[in-house]
């Protein structure tokens, strides 16, 4: 399992759990012929039923709400009869894991920026 290191704890990108909750959005338009574009919004998270040392917070509370990821982006898509091809761009809008009070991020986005 490959790891990155994330302030002084690991952060898995691969995580199970025990619960798993996943919202979706998206307005899909036609723009011409099999060429079609969509503006998305993703929300979610995963928990564990019982406590594990080896991750903490990772249990389920009554604040499970307040430990949503969110985010969003636009897609375009090529729907050919024998491929569907799809070119995403998101962003997070919300982090879970930041101290509450500041896992809102959009005030943070900089389209300027190359980081």
């Amino acid at each position: 399992m490959a790891t990155e290191r994330l302030g002084n704890g690991l952060f898995y990108t691969d995580q199970t759990g025990d619960i798993k909750l996943k919202l979706n959005t998206e307005y899909r338009t036609k723009i011409a012929g099999p060429v079609h574009w969509a503006a998305f919004i993703d929300a979610g998270n995963v928990w564990l039923q019982h406590e594990d040392e080896t991750k903490p917070g990772g249990k389920i509370s009554k604040d499970f709400l307040q430990e949503l990821a969110v985010g969003g982006g636009l897609y375009l898509r090529f729907d050919f009869t024998f491929l569907i091809l799809r070119i995403d761009s998101s962003i997070p809008f919300r982090v879970p894991y930041l101290p509450k009070g500041g896992r809102w991020v959009l005030k943070d986005i900089d389209f300027g920026s190359s980081k």
